[in-house]
């Protein structure tokens, strides 16, 4: 009986912790493509990821728990693969950036603030470029 329990406990904070970070991450989408309203005709790239403290999803699997702002950090396009295609899901038309352009924002957001310091954006030619941390640059 004991272990039952201790399966019912971890799957339930797994699932619970999960629902928090899903309503973080919609959260901050909504918060950014406000933001970004004024650029409609611009190419949307993130930089960096963006992960939530332990005060704010309190377990955290393989997947369940972590943001959609954090995986796929390392691919060849960061997390805009995962990011982009969560923000289609809340009804948002946006396209991945191609490599190039992932490497031209990385390389001009080197010296910016991150969009959490002063929820600012980077206007560079075609793109708008969204900061998320340094990680990666």
């Amino acid at each position: 009986m004991g272990i039952i329990f201790i399966q019912f406990s971890t799957t339930m904070g797994l699932l619970i912790s999960d629902y928090f970070r899903y309503q973080l991450d919609k959260s901050l989408a909504e918060e950014i493509m406000e933001t970004i309203l004024e650029y409609p005709d611009k190419q949307i790239v993130f930089v960096g990821n963006h992960s939530y403290s332990s005060n704010e999803v309190w377990v955290k699997g393989e997947t369940l728990g972590a943001s959609f702002f954090e995986c796929d950090k390392d691919s060849e396009l960061g997390v805009n693969r995962r990011v982009i295609g969560f923000i289609k899901t809340l009804g948002y038309k946006l396209d991945e950036p191609t490599i190039e352009e992932y490497e031209v924002a990385k390389k001009i957001s080197v010296d910016v603030d991150s969009y959490f310091e002063n929820y600012s954006v980077i206007e560079y030619d075609n793109l708008v470029i969204i900061k998320l941390s340094d990680e990666g640059i």
